[in-house]
């Protein structure tokens, strides 16, 4: 019954560990808001969060220029922005262990760049999205939040990714994701919910849905609106 300012209007689901469960739907339809909410980003209007003591979130933004990157920082300061903890004892950072955190990250990514120094606006965006997901896979968090994660990137980058989500599955996290690329859902997913106007449908299992058939869902849900 997940409620936000406007949107989702009552998303209903479970995510379990090991998983991962894909929201399909149009644009607009409130996909990214069930995220944002989730990540307490949006507020919460209404329904319940319930979730495993001591497990942590991690969110990868679709808008990566005004919300999922600072542009001004460098790549290094970007990928290891939310795990300065780990990166010096009583609130210093050492550069050393910094730079050995960023490249740890960034490894199999294929992420192209100059220096580690370099701002993160002077990447590609496909560079650029290769950096969040390096800071989400530092982060190392149990639950895994994803939207659009492979915007702009191409089709060598997008396997990477694709074995970086796969690999985080297999290790016992779950993973929650929105996309608009329904192939993308059906070849990661466990189970796909389709959302329209706000509201959820059940998640159905992802091996009993085809291209056509989870594109029929969303047209029928639309028809329905």
């Amino acid at each position: 019954g997940l409620r936000g300012p406007l949107l989702p209007r009552g998303a209903t689901f479970t995510l379990h560990k090991g998983e991962i469960v894909g929201l399909a739907g149009l644009t607009g339809s409130g996909r990214t808001e069930t995220l944002r909410c989730l990540f307490g980003l949006d507020p919460v209007l209404g329904g319940q969060i319930r979730m495993k003591s001591g497990v942590g979130m991690g969110f990868l933004s679709e808008d990566r220029k005004a919300e999922g990157l600072a542009m001004k920082l460098s790549l290094r300061e970007n990928i290891t922005l939310p795990s300065l903890r780990s990166l010096g004892p009583w609130g210093t950072i050492r550069p050393a262990s910094e730079r050995e955190a960023a490249l740890s990250a960034m490894k199999d990514l294929d992420l192209k760049y100059q220096d580690l120094d370099q701002e993160a606006e002077t990447l590609s965006g496909g560079n650029q999205q290769k950096t969040a997901i390096a800071r989400l896979r530092l982060q190392d968090a149990d639950i895994l939040m994803l939207d659009q994660p492979t915007r702009g990137v191409d089709i060598g980058s997008r396997a990477r990714i694709y074995e970086l989500i796969d690999r985080r599955v297999r290790e016992g996290r779950a993973v929650l994701l929105a996309s608009d690329d329904l192939g993308e859902l059906l070849g990661l997913c466990d189970r796909i919910s389709v959302m329209r106007n706000g509201e959820l449908a059940p998640p159905l299992p992802a091996d009993t849905l085809d291209l056509p058939a989870l594109h029929g869902l969303i047209q029928v849900r639309e028809r329905a609106a």
